[in-house]
């Protein structure tokens, strides 16, 4: 099974493991995780917004980065994909960060794994199998 993670998946699991078990088991459960390359400044920011407003120590920051580095097997860079990306935003009203993980997925065959709600549904309506998490 190939996964596609998206941040929003990666960034709760990392931060609250206990409470998104499931995340970790489809990760290890993968035989291949990808994602785009956008994954990881997406996971630097929230980590970065983590340490500012949370007030979280800048050493957990660095950690948690590490960690959310390591999840994926592979970064995708996509660069002929630009259009398909914008493509997929435009019609699915998402943001082309977002539908980056679609075009990640479409072209791979891999299974989508997000909490984004927007995402799961462009995803459904294009066909791509999403992994629910519950």
């Amino acid at each position: 099974m190939i996964i596609c993670i998206d941040a929003s998946a990666a960034v709760q699991f990392a931060l609250n493991p206990e409470e998104f078990s499931r995340i970790g088991s489809v990760i290890v459960e993968a035989n291949y995780v990808v994602t785009p390359h956008l994954y990881i400044y997406e996971c630097t920011n929230t980590i970065w917004k983590y340490v500012q407003f949370v007030k979280a120590s800048p050493k957990l920051g660095y950690e948690l980065l590490h960690n959310l580095k390591a999840i994926p097997d592979e970064f995708i860079f996509s660069e002929d994909a630009h259009e398909l990306i914008l493509r997929i935003a435009i019609d699915h009203s998402i943001s082309a960060y977002d539908s980056a993980y679609l075009q990640v997925a479409l072209w791979g065959g891999a299974i989508l794994l997000s909490l984004d709600k927007k995402l799961i549904s462009a995803a459904e309506a294009l066909d791509v199998e999403v992994m629910q998490i519950t």
